[in-house]
């Protein structure tokens, strides 16, 4: 399993994922992105108005991300991995967050829980880290810089099915082991071929 986590200039990531958005709909295979397998165009950014749980000590407090999220996303067959980019905006600036490709779509029960490669049967609980973990999901972590902007890069050695994940959310803090990154704050959709 490789992982990345892009810490390149915002402009060089927005240039290679406009690149990919404009390839979208072709079946190009350059040897930087692959093919393309999925993307966010045309879709609108979801922002949960109180994304803390009732039983949180935050519960009640507004999103800390307003409503001013803004970006894209795009992922790529390398070959039998998924190389996948979320580019995004209007976030406060030089904070972390988490990030993590999800199962159902965003206004379907907050778009539900991380999608799994291997997806946990048991009864260990959704942050089993046996499922739970860097390779069994996307994680697109990333820290904004000063204008509140970033990019989240990771390629797994694995390709969702169409139509098994839905949607890139970002959540209130970097993640844990087990998965853990805090409630959700905003949800892009995404398709996936």
């Amino acid at each position: 399993m490789i992982m990345i986590h892009s810490s390149r200039p915002l402009g060089v990531a927005l240039g290679l994922l406009l690149g990919a958005s404009l390839a979208a709909g072709c079946t190009s295979t350059g040897s930087d992105n692959g093919k393309m397998i999925g993307s966010s165009a045309g879709a609108s950014w979801m922002v949960y108005s109180n994304p803390y749980p009732a039983d949180s000590a935050k519960a009640g407090m507004t999103n800390p991300i307003g409503n001013t999220v803004a970006g894209s996303a795009a992922a790529f067959d390398m070959g039998g991995r998924m190389k996948l980019t979320l580019v995004v905006s209007g976030l406060p600036p030089s904070r972390q967050f988490g990030s993590h490709l999800h199962k159902q779509a965003c206004d379907d029960n907050k778009a539900g829980g991380h999608f799994q490669h291997n997806p946990n049967t048991t009864d260990s609980g959704a942050n089993d880290p046996s499922y739970a973990n860097s390779t069994n999901e996307a994680w697109l972590d990333f820290t904004t810089d000063a204008a509140g902007k970033a990019v989240g890069t990771t390629l797994v050695d694995w390709i969702p099915p169409a139509a098994q994940a839905r949607s890139i959310v970002v959540h209130d803090m970097g993640t844990q082991p087990g998965g853990v990154a805090g409630a959700k704050l905003a949800c892009l959709p995404m398709t996936f071929q």
